[in-house]
């Protein structure tokens, strides 16, 4: 099982929500794993609810970038109760700076700072409120690099490995042509031993020459005698 290595320092806690400001999740990122642990948000992004728990290995992160977004719903919601809310505070003051300021605070939560990034080809986002934006900038660029640094590990580990592959290959080859070579010497020294053989199993006749066995007492062609 995979152990999040989440440091606990603030620049790796992000708010989630505008009005429980307070509510942070935590996001980070080290030369094998990008660790996400941040809640959920209902209602408009107002109010965080469960959580969202990841470690996903860098080698299938990809295309990390941040970027603002706006929620339309809830900016246009905002503005409808911020307006009520004006009206309110004509009959009632108390009421109607509530409504006001509920208003203000959704028409805010719906800009967001968004930080997106492909995970094995799929594209992930995480948004948090816009007085967030510089923090998730820096921590994209943080992401950013490291995903240099793997690849860069990743690709001279790579190479040392094709390397060592070829290397061995070509022991392999040096090897075995040495193997031939003694077989080859093997092989001729066994050739010249049964020719040698072979030259003591014959007699030639001292008269006429002609090929005898070495078992013969005359010359087969002549008479000659051998012995």
């Amino acid at each position: 099982m995979v152990e999040s290595n989440i440091s606990a320092n603030d620049a790796n806690k992000f708010s989630v929500s505008l009005l429980a400001f307070w509510v942070k999740g935590s996001m980070s990122v080290d030369q094998n794993f990008l660790h996400i642990n941040m809640p959920n948000t209902v209602l408009f992004g107002l109010i965080p609810a469960g959580k969202r728990k990841e470690n996903t290995p860098l080698q299938g992160v990809s295309q990390v970038e941040t970027n603002n977004s706006f929620k339309l719903g809830a900016m246009i919601f905002g503005v409808i109760i911020a307006l009520a809310g004006i009206a309110e505070m004509q009959e009632s003051g108390v009421a109607g700076l509530i409504l006001l300021l509920i208003g203000i605070l959704m028409f805010l939560s719906g800009i967001k700072t968004r930080l997106s990034f492909e995970r094995n080809g799929v594209r992930q986002s995480i948004d948090v409120p816009f007085f967030e934006g510089s923090k998730i900038s820096e921590f994209a660029d943080k992401v950013t690099n490291e995903l240099i640094t793997y690849q860069v590990d990743r690709n001279n580990r790579i190479q040392t490995e094709n390397q060592t592959s070829a290397l061995n290959a070509q022991s392999a080859q040096n090897t075995q042509a040495i193997i031939n070579a003694v077989s080859q010497n093997n092989g001729a020294s066994t050739q010249a031993a049964q020719a040698n053989a072979a030259d003591k199993s014959v007699q030639f006749c001292p008269n006429c020459g002609a090929k005898n066995s070495a078992e013969a007492a005359f010359c087969t062609s002549c008479g000659t005698k051998l012995k």
